[in-house]
């Protein structure tokens, strides 16, 4: 967990992982606990903990007419690689990397998104995503490694990865931008897919409350 703490749990069915739930939330005894219930009165069950709370993301702002040709700069490329090669910097894609590309959008009058785009022979798949700014040095600051989608007209970003083994499929992650980063404000995991490409349900494990 978050503490840093370990839990055992039983694989001899649900019945042990369920009272540990009741447990956790110091539900035992009452009406409402999953397996161990009793007379304990409700009231006594602490409430739940409230969502952090984060600005509604803004619209993005409107393309600049030198916006596009920033994804062409060699001085923006070279200050995002900051001296490493593609294939390190687009290290999760482990067949060999060609050549890189660059999409550049504006969040807001200062700064930008340049997400990277890695090229192979017969493939293409999305690289790292950073903010910055429109002017050299560029003060490039890396929002994550994994494949995201810009979610236009909001500043929102997508990201999944999949866990092609043994039937699972991943998790997902939404981003948003408060003005200044992108700060993480859903994540779910899909569990087991087998035969249901993306998984049946989404179960949260991370929420904010937008407002």
């Amino acid at each position: 967990e978050a503490a840093g703490s370990a839990w055992p749990i039983s694989n001899r069915g649900a019945r042990p992982l369920l009272l540990k739930m009741d447990a956790a939330q110091d539900r035992l005894d009452t009406p409402g606990a999953l397996i161990q219930r009793g007379t304990r009165p409700e009231s006594s069950v602490p409430p739940a903990l409230p969502k952090p709370v984060l600005k509604n993301p803004p619209l993005l702002a409107e393309t600049r007419p030198n916006d596009v040709a920033l994804a062409e700069r060699k001085d923006l490329m070279d200050a995002l690689l900051a001296g490493r090669d593609m294939q390190t910097v687009c290290a999760w894609q482990e067949d060999r990397v060609e050549s890189t590309s660059l999409d550049v959008h504006r969040l807001d009058p200062v700064h930008l998104l340049a997400s990277m785009t890695c090229l192979g022979p017969g493939y293409y798949a999305s690289g790292p995503s950073w903010v910055i700014r429109a002017q050299p040095p560029f003060e490039p600051a890396l929002v994550t490694t994994a494949h995201v989608f810009l979610r236009p007209p909001d500043a929102v970003l997508y990201e999944e990865r999949d866990e092609r083994t043994l039937g699972r499929c991943g998790f997902g992650r939404y981003w948003v931008w408060d003005g200044t980063q992108f700060v993480v404000s859903r994540e779910y995991v899909t569990g087991l897919c087998r035969a249901m490409p993306g998984g049946f349900w989404h179960l949260a494990t991370f929420e904010t409350e937008l407002r």
